[in-house]
C-alpha cells in the first residue's frame, strides 16, 4: 500500500498494518485512516518488531484497533483477528441498524439516497421515495406504554417487509420515531410507486394485536 487511499475501493474489514516498510510508516496510513470518513472505522492490528511502550501508545492513539509485536505468535494473531472481526459485525450492526426494527437506519437511507440521486441524474433514470409516517403512535405509546409501541414498530416493520416482493430492488429503512422510509431505484414510471404505496397502505389497514386489543 503507497498510501490510504489504496483501500477506497475495497475497503477491507480488517487491516494487518506493519509499522515498518519501505519508504512508509505505519503510522502514516493509520492516521490517514482516521482523518476519512470512509476508512477511519476499519479495524487494524498494528504488526511491529518495536515493543518499546511508546511505539505501542502512538500506535494506539492513532486508533489502532490491536499492537501484535513481531514475530507474532499464528496462533495469537488467529485468535486476534477473529476477537476483532466479531467486534467489527457488531459495530457494523450499531452503525447500520436499527436494533428495534432490524431495518437500515436513517444514516443509511441518506447515504443511499445520494448515491441513488446522483447515479439517476447521470443516467437520466428515475426513483421514487416513499415517506410512511404513523397516525396516532403518540397515542399508543402514551397510552400502552413505550414497550407496546416498541412491539408495534416492530410489527409495522415486519408488514413492510412482506410488501417487498423478491423482483424488488428497493431499500426499506426506519428514519427516526415513526418515521419510515423507502427508497425505489430505476423505476420505468411514477405507477411503480402508486402500487407499492397501494401495498403498503393495504397491509397496514389490517390491525394489529396487542394483548387481546385491536390497534388501528
Amino acid at each position: 500500500l503507497a498510501h490510504a487511499g489504496l483501500l477506497d475501493p475495497t475497503r477491507p474489514g480488517l487491516l494487518l498494518l506493519d509499522l515498518m516498510m519501505p519508504g512508509l510508516s505505519g503510522f502514516d496510513i493509520l492516521a490517514q485512516m482516521r482523518n476519512d470518513e470512509q476508512l477511519r472505522y476499519i479495524p487494524v492490528i498494528m504488526l511491529t518488531a518495536a515493543s518499546n511502550t511508546l511505539t505501542k501508545l502512538k500506535a494506539l492513539e492513532l486508533g489502532a484497533t490491536e499492537f501484535l509485536s513481531k514475530p507474532v505468535d499464528p496462533s495469537e494473531l488467529i485468535l486476534r483477528v477473529r476477537n476483532t472481526l466479531v467486534f467489527k459485525v457488531y459495530q457494523d450492526r450499531l452503525a447500520n441498524e436499527d436494533l428495534l426494527t432490524g431495518l437500515p437506519n436513517q444514516r443509511v437511507f441518506t447515504e443511499q439516497l445520494q448515491a441513488l440521486l446522483a447515479g439517476a441524474r447521470q443516467g437520466h433514470t428515475a426513483l421514487a421515495l416513499l415517506q410512511i409516517g404513523l397516525d396516532r403512535f403518540k397515542q399508543i405509546n402514551d397510552s400502552l406504554g413505550h414497550s407496546a409501541g416498541d412491539r408495534l414498530l416492530e410489527a409495522i416493520a415486519g408488514r413492510l417487509r412482506s410488501c417487498v416482493r423478491r423482483s424488488d430492488t428497493l431499500l426499506l429503512s426506519r428514519l427516526e420515531g415513526d418515521e419510515f422510509g423507502v427508497l425505489m431505484p430505476g423505476i420505468e414510471s411514477p405507477d411503480a410507486a402508486d402500487q407499492m404505496a397501494r401495498r403498503i397502505l393495504a397491509a397496514m389497514s389490517r390491525p394489529f394485536q396487542h394483548d387481546g386489543q385491536d390497534l388501528f
